[in-house]
């Protein structure tokens, strides 16, 4: 009697510990406003972030679209969608590990560099601007619009942009590097 009501007890315990395991782990979900700029230390299983990039510059016209994936403790990247002046690219893209070394451009610095509406400068007028990247956490509907400060910024940021993409997709994406010579 005594041995089945200690198997019980502990069998109890034991079920209340993996019970709290589970609360913890739901706690720690991805929470896109305050996890983006390290979203490959903090995304969760199954987690899936699709991010709309802006290439457009001026005349130019230009988008690509990504969705990033932790499977198996590993972030997975592929460009869904590519856009150059309103011509969806057809050039297949295939999903690949997510993991640039420490010398290469990474998609955090570019989330840093850019500004969300609450952090751009109250003077800038968004009435009419667009995003430079839009982050949406397909889990949890939640979306983030990050913004460039100005045509000089958004030059910058396109350039890193296609940085990380080359370094990611060298075959594909070679990295195009223009000279702007001094026309005086």
């Amino acid at each position: 009697m005594f041995l089945r009501l200690s198997i019980n007890i502990i069998g109890f315990c034991l079920i209340l510990s993996s019970c709290s395991k589970k609360d913890k782990q739901l706690q720690l979900r991805f929470d896109l406003n305050n996890d983006y700029t390290a979203f490959t230390e903090t995304m969760q299983e199954k987690d899936t972030l699709s991010l709309f990039f802006n290439k457009s510059i001026c005349e130019f016209k230009g988008y690509d679209i990504i969705e990033i994936t932790k499977l198996h403790d590993s972030i997975f990247l592929e460009i869904k969608e590519r856009s150059i002046m309103d011509e969806k690219q057809e050039q297949v893209f295939s999903k690949i590990q997510y993991n640039p070394t420490k010398e290469q451009p990474k998609l955090e610095e570019l989330f840093c560099s850019l500004y969300s509406q609450n952090t751009l400068n109250s003077a800038v007028n968004l009435e009419h601007k667009l995003p430079q990247l839009i982050l949406n956490h397909k889990n949890s509907g939640k979306r983030i619009a990050l913004y460039s400060n100005g045509l000089a910024h958004n030059g910058r940021i396109i350039a890193f942009y296609d940085a990380i993409m080359s370094n990611l997709y060298p075959k594909q994406l070679p990295l195009k590097i223009f000279r702007i010579v001094n026309s005086e």
